[in-house]
């Protein structure tokens, strides 16, 4: 079990667009419908980004939409962000936070 997929992005350091399909397999067989992924992002300050991430299934009227705010300096970035579950009913506030973490333990060249 797992995805065929591609993607790709389009862009600068400071303004990018990012997009992907994504072909599910499972013993031996691919899905004939791809996911499709739409996301960008655009710095906002040299340490601070804008980012989105969005996630559409085939012959779903929904999807997976998120957005947030990336920190980030020589090593470490960090995300905070909400994601909401398009298409469904969601009562009360309708946004899931999403916290993430990245350190790079490369150095610089």
């Amino acid at each position: 079990m797992g995805i065929l997929y591609g993607v790709g992005t389009y862009g600068t350091a400071d303004e990018a667009l990012t997009v992907g399909l994504g072909w599910g397999f499972a013993e031996g067989k691919v899905k004939d419908k791809p996911i499709l992924l739409l996301g960008g992002e655009a710095r906002v300050s040299n340490s601070a980004k804008f980012i989105t991430e969005n996630w559409f299934p085939p012959n779903s009227d929904g999807g997976l939409i998120s957005f947030g705010v990336r920190f980030f300096g020589d090593n470490l970035a960090a995300d905070l962000g909400f994601t909401y579950p398009a298409g469904s009913d969601v009562s009360g506030f309708p946004f899931l936070p999403w916290l993430g973490f990245a350190y790079n333990f490369g150095g610089k060249e």
